[in-house]
Order: structure tokens, then C-alpha cells, then sequence
């Protein structure tokens, strides 16, 4: 049986693989495995069924889920899987799982001081998940389960192609879940996972047989060609055939083909819609501020955003319980990605903005972190709104400051199109050029190069220069480093200077490194 208690069907072959994967990481043998499917295929109750029968056999299980709201979230997906445990491990414990290579890992997940040196602390990051995990194996089998990776951050999503590569040496499974194919996902990571993975599932759609016996576990007096009629509306996909169940089955009457068919002509979105019109006047307006915030949003947030009291929100979030458009009350958690997105997507755009606008003042009100506000602002159409970039270059400098250098250059990115009057330009080209130098993206030194023709702030206009010199001097442009460490040496003015020694350096390696130059001398 599924988790939601209805047979896990067609699914035979998989199950197989995943338990021979368990049963490797009792005896001591770690891997990945890679789950692929489209929306809607089953992945998370294969994802449920695995965590339960290795919590059944014994085994330790972690588990987290990626968010569409929560890609630009450092780390996110590691702290889902981590902090938890740490949260409530006992000071020695504590001590024991981040000794040594592991310490890094505290401050990854929030509980320790930030890193300071970013150029380094990217690869001690990795390291520290790594032996954060081996630490937990040795205590006894592991197995880490990541559902929706397509909407991992990508440093989450660096940790776990570190540690998988590393992982087949210890006594822990890494299950990750995504879909195939999924706009805005980081594929290019996502293929990495993919490349190293010991086994790899494809989910396909049920047979009709299939489809006819999950019609008759709810419908048990369904003809064949009802069963027959509920195949070709859904083509065997497990979460359509479910809400179609859910929708032909809402008056207690037994339906026909007929029915059937015309149930499925609205969308996904419409027949959610028109289940959750049915439990409140408020309902609506509730399901809408809760699919604007996401999964994890506690319920007194999303009814202040809804203006719904909060007593008749929780009256109605237990309904929506129980007719399995959510998960889970408070915090919200809704049955499915594609449950919430349905909603989302219903929501005039209009509206849609001024929601995200509110959901960040109400988020930054409460003290929310820059992260969870900046994922709502950077929604909004650009306008030159200074508190948006503001919240934005916040949220960039905490990414940076966690060593996630992929979400602090795409905060930096959309907080530049916000083209606000502040704060200063040059200092958002200076964080992204630094940003994208750790990456080694050439792309740094036009950013760079136009942060220091913009700034205004002596200090500022030194530092960046200083930078952009180095990355022209390691890219074997000597002389236009020259010439950019010459112009900042003439604006110091004072020999005294911290970056005096700096500048002398930069000149000496770009004096001696071109032949041009060299000749001259």
C-alpha cells in the first residue's frame, strides 16, 4: 500500500530496486539512487514508501523536499535534512557530529557564526556536509531522502553531488526525487546527481488494468467503461486519476462515461477550485494567500494575508485537510506541488503581484529571514522600488556570507534590474563581480570594470579596482591590469594605505608576467 493508503500499483520493479539499495546500506554499502517521473507519476509515494519501510527495518531517515518559493534559499534543502537533528541533539552529541572537518557544517545550517572567508569556505561547505553524514552513519545506517529536487537550491544541490560522489564509502542511501524535464530548474546540477547515481528509476504511467482497480477501490460498483473513461482523461497519471476520483465522486452519486468525461474537461486548477469553493466562503481567499506563501508558511500568516480571523482559518485549513487539498494545517503543507501551483496559476496576475508585495511586508514585519522576504519581492515586475533592492542585496549578502555564491549572484542579478536609486549601483556590480569571480565567471570583470568607473566612494573605487586588476592580471591581461592599478595607486594619495602593499603586489606580478612590459624595463 501507497501511503495514502491506496495500492501502489505498476510499481513493482522499482520497489525492488530501492529495497536491494536498503538493503546494500544495512550491509554497510552506500549509493545514490536518481527517482525520475513527470508531475503527478508517483514519486512521492515511492519517496514516503522508501522512508517507511527503512524506518520499519531500523535505519535512521532524514528527509526534505525542495520548494518553487525556496530555490534561492542557501542551503535550504541541507538544513531540511540536518537541522532538525541537530536541533534536538544533546550539547555532546552535538559536539561529536561537528568535530573536526564537520565544523563548517554549523554555520551552514544557521547554528554557528557565518563564514567569513567566502573564497574558501564554498569547498570547507561541502567537506562539512560530507563528514556531517559520515558522522551520523557511524552512529548506524543513514538514509537521506530528497523529494522535488528539481527545485533544490544549487548549493544544496553542490552538497549533494559532493557527498554523493563520496557517499558509496559509507553505510548511507541518498534518494533524490525530480522531475525530468522543469523550467527553471538548475539542470546542469541536476545531471550531475544523474551522472553519479548507481541506480536510476523512470516512472511511467499505469497500465489500464491499473486504473481500473484504484476507479473500484473507491467506486466499487464502476463499469468498464467508467474505468475505461477515467484511463483516457488521465493517461494513467497517478495524482490526475486521484483528483478526478475526488471530483466524480463529490455528490455521492454513482457517475458514467458520460460523467466521467465531462468531469475531465476542466483543468487541474478547476476542479482544486471548485473542490475548496465548497468549504467556505473564505476558502478561496485562504487556499490563494496559502499558495502565494508555499509549503512551511505558519497559518496565522496566510490568514492575516487572506484577512480571514485567524479561529475561522483554522477551521477551515482542518477542512482542507480533509479533503486532501492539504497535507498539513500549520505549518502549511499542501498534498501536492501541483495542488498548490494549480491555485497559483488561477490567480489574475494583477493580483497576484500585489499579494507577493503584501506577503513581504507581513514576512518582514514578523522578522522573517532576507531570503524568505527577497523570494516574494523578486516576483514583482521591476519599478525602481529602493526598499525591493534593498531586501534583495540583503538577502544576497547572507547567501555570501553562507558561501552560496550561486543564490547571492542571482539575488544581485534581479536586485540590478531593479534599477533603483538605491542603494548604489556600483555596489551591487561590486558584490557581483566578486560574486561571479568565485565562480569564474568572466563575466566578472565587466562587472567590476563598470562598478569602478561608478563609484563615487574612494574606498569602494580602491577595493574593486584592486580586484578587477587581480582578475585581468590572472587572465593574462597584464596591461590593462597595469593600467588599472596605476590609476588606483594615483587616487590613493596616501602611501599608508591597507591597499598600498596591494597595489604594489598586482604591479609586480604584471610587470614580470608581460613580455611587452618587461622589454620597456
Amino acid at each position: 500500500m501507497g501511503p495514502s493508503g491506496l495500492p501502489l500499483l505498476d510499481r513493482e520493479r522499482e520497489l525492488q530496486t530501492l529495497d536491494a539499495a536498503l538493503e546494500a546500506t544495512r550491509a554497510g554499502r552506500g549509493g545514490i539512487v536518481v527517482l525520475e517521473g513527470p508531475a503527478g507519476a508517483g514519486k512521492t509515494a515511492l519517496v514516503a514508501l522508501t522512508g517507511q519501510r527503512a524506518s520499519s527495518a531500523g535505519l535512521r531517515v532524514l528527509a526534505a523536499r525542495g520548494g518553487e518559493l525556496e530555490q534561492d534559499h542557501p542551503f535550504g534543502l541541507i538544513r531540511q535534512l540536518y537541522e532538525p537533528l541537530l536541533a534536538t541533539a544533546d550539547a555532546q552529541r552535538r559536539v561529536r557530529l561537528l568535530a573536526g572537518a564537520a565544523g563548517p557544517a554549523a554555520w551552514v545550517l544557521g547554528v554557528g557564526e557565518a563564514a567569513t572567508g567566502v573564497h574558501a569556505a564554498g569547498f570547507a561547505a561541502m567537506q562539512a556536509i560530507y563528514w556531517l553524514t559520515a558522522h551520523l552513519a557511524a552512529e548506524g545506517p543513514l538514509i537521506l531522502t530528497v523529494d522535488d529536487g528539481q527545485w533544490a537550491d544549487p548549493s544544496s544541490l553542490r552538497a549533494l553531488d559532493f557527498l554523493a560522489r563520496r557517499i558509496a564509502d559509507l553505510p548511507a542511501m541518498l534518494l533524490v526525487a525530480l522531475r525530468s524535464q522543469e523550467p527553471g530548474s538548475r539542470m546542469e546540477l541536476l545531471d550531475e546527481l544523474r551522472g553519479v547515481a548507481a541506480g536510476r528509476i523512470s516512472l511511467g504511467a499505469l497500465r489500464p488494468e491499473s486504473v481500473a482497480r484504484l476507479v473500484r477501490e473507491r467506486i466499487p460498483q464502476a463499469s468498464d467503461a467508467v474505468c475505461d473513461a477515467c484511463h483516457a482523461a488521465t493517461a494513467g497519471n497517478p495524482l490526475y486519476l486521484q483528483e478526478l476520483l475526488r471530483s466524480i465522486t463529490a455528490d455521492e452519486v454513482a457517475p458514467d462515461a458520460g460523467t466521467v468525461r465531462q468531469a475531465a474537461l476542466p483543468t487541474l486548477g478547476d476542479r482544486v477550485i471548485r473542490r475548496v469553493e465548497r468549504v467556505a466562503d473564505d476558502a478561496p481567499a485562504l487556499a490563494r494567500a496559502m499558495a502565494v506563501l508555499g509549503n512551511g508558511t505558519r497559518l496565522s500568516v496566510a490568514a492575516r494575508l487572506a484577512a480571514v480571523p485567524e479561529v475561522q482559518a483554522g477551521r477551515i485549513a482542518h477542512r482542507l485537510r480533509r479533503i486532501e487539498f492539504l497535507r498539513a494545517e500549520d505549518p502549511i503543507a499542501f498534498v501536492h506541488p501541483l495542488v498548490r501551483r494549480s491555485v497559483y496559476d488561477a490567480i489574475p496576475e494583477t493580483e497576484r503581484e500585489a499579494t507577493h508585495r503584501q506577503a513581504a511586508r507581513l514576512l518582514s514585519a514578523d522578522g522573517a529571514p532576507a531570503e524568505a522576504v527577497a523570494a516574494h519581492v523578486r516576483t514583482l515586475t521591476p519599478s525602481g522600488d529602493v526598499s525591493v533592492a534593498a531586501t534583495l542585496l540583503e538577502a544576497a549578502e547572507q547567501a555570501l556570507q553562507r558561501a552560496a555564491v550561486d543564490e547571492a549572484v542571482g539575488w544581485l542579478e534581479r536586485a540590478l534590474a531593479e534599477n533603483a536609486p538605491d542603494p548604489p549601483r556600483a555596489q551591487m556590480l561590486a558584490r557581483l563581480g566578486t560574486a561571479r569571480a568565485i565562480q569564474r565567471d568572466p563575466a566578472a570583470i565587466a562587472d567590476l570594470r563598470e562598478a569602478y568607473e561608478l563609484a563615487e566612494d574612494p574606498e569602494l573605487r580602491g577595493r574593486v579596482g584592486v580586484t578587477l586588476a587581480e582578475l585581468l592580471a590572472h587572465a593574462g591581461q597584464w596591461s590593462a591590469a597595469i593600467d588599472v592599478i596605476e590609476s588606483v595607486d594615483d587616487e590613493l594619495g596616501d602611501p599608508g594605505s591597507e591597499l598600498e602593499a596591494e597595489v604594489a603586489a598586482i604591479r609586480g606580478i604584471a610587470t614580470l608576467n608581460d613580455p611587452a612590459l618587461i622589454a620597456d624595463f
